[in-house]
């Protein structure tokens, strides 16, 4: 295959694929967990989550693969980016494209593929979402369908993802607020930014301390109002979140810390203190919160999908993590050995069964690690 020519579309492809800041990054369970289920629902030996660089293609997630990347003109899943659709070839050893690869006519002698592009916000495709394996299969709707909306599942993980780093950057530029209050005096300094943090324009004398309570959200002020008193009472240094309010109406979120000052004879004299404004950083903690939930949701109904599939089949069908530990039951299983999933799940042949039985398990799973290496 000629090397890609980086024409403006292939520029701007690689530009949008860098905004995601994934490449090179270590493992996470939730991309190995939609390259573990899709390899599940399609039957398939080899599962990748990639991504297509410039010149090479990088695996965020593997079922069946040691590598962690490999030249571009070597990748079939570089062909999605012509594509941008759903591709099913059902025998790489047919096709005049493949047949000649040397992945089809040496190991790991590939015959089936299907790919689903991973698509950008800006419309462009960054990745794949690809299973393989080493016989000829044809792909039923349903399956097609599960493996589009894996596809979708890991450009969500992907947004969701970015949003947590944007969140996590916003804390470094926060804006910061400082503060004091005298005891003798009952006088309160505030800086001109945190005069900016609660709408108000600043001034050289602090507000009256029933000024600055009315400026909490009232929700918030009984908590506020605990942790202030403790600081002067006890001493006790504080860090709390809460609202406070602009002249305006409007609600903005602060995090402040708070420590009381003493004087050689253990008296505290005053409290100082930074006030930050969060509000930014806590839209995107909401939002990922919600990401999230919804992420898990779609991620169980994969998971009922999976369990479904496999209950309807009449063979007795099993998966194991990669230190022999069971993960997944179908119902002839459960019947056969007249276990619960609760009995099994998370458990070894040896923890569940007789030596004997335990043995020709083991026997039969070093077989089919054999035959897929």
């Amino acid at each position: 295959m000629e090397k890609v020519q980086k024409s403006d579309e292939e520029l701007k492809r690689l530009n949008e694929l860098k905004t995601y800041k994934i490449l090179d990054t270590p493992s996470e369970v939730e991309f190995d967990d939609i390259a573990q289920v899709a390899s599940t629902v399609t039957g398939c030996e080899f599962a990748l989550v990639s991504l297509i660089d410039s010149e090479r293609v990088w695996f965020k997630a593997k079922v069946g693969l040691d590598e962690s990347e490999v030249p571009r003109e070597h990748s079939i899943c570089s062909h999605t980016v012509e594509i941008n659709e759903l591709t099913v070839i059902n025998d790489l050893s047919k096709d005049e494209k493949f047949k000649d690869r040397a992945f089809v006519t040496g190991s790991p002698h590939l015959r089936f593929y299907a790919g689903v592009p991973i698509v950008g916000r800006g419309g462009y495709v960054i990745g794949s979402l690809s299973v393989f394996d080493s016989s000829p299969k044809q792909l039923t709707e349903s399956q097609r369908h599960s493996l589009e909306a894996l596809g979708r599942q890991i450009l969500f993980m992907m947004e969701a993802r970015l949003k947590n780093e944007q969140f996590e950057e916003a804390e470094k530029v926060a804006k910061l607020g400082s503060w004091s209050f005298d005891i003798e005096s009952q006088k309160i300094y505030w800086s001109d930014q945190l005069f900016k943090l609660f709408g108000r324009e600043p001034s050289a004398a602090g507000p009256e301390f029933e000024e600055h309570v009315a400026m909490i959200y009232e929700e918030d002020r009984e908590m506020w109002l605990s942790k202030v008193q403790r600081c002067l009472e006890d001493g006790e240094p504080y860090e709390m979140e809460f609202r406070g309010t602009y002249p305006t109406g409007k609600i903005v979120w602060l995090k402040a810390f708070g420590q009381a000052i003493k004087d050689d004879n253990g008296k505290t004299i005053s409290l100082s203190g930074t006030c930050q404004d969060i509000t930014e950083s806590k839209r995107l903690q909401i939002e990922n919160e919600q990401l999230s939930i919804k992420s898990r949701k779609m991620l169980e109904e994969q998971k009922l999908f999976l369990s479904n599939t496999l209950d309807n089949m009449p063979a007795v069908i099993y998966a194991k993590d990669i230190e022999g530990r069971f993960i997944a039951i179908n119902k002839a299983f459960k019947k056969l050995f007249n276990f619960t999933e609760e009995q099994v799940l998370g458990k070894t042949n040896h923890e569940l069964m007789p030596f004997e039985v335990a043995e020709q398990f083991r026997k039969n799973d070093l077989e089919i690690i054999t035959r897929k290496n």
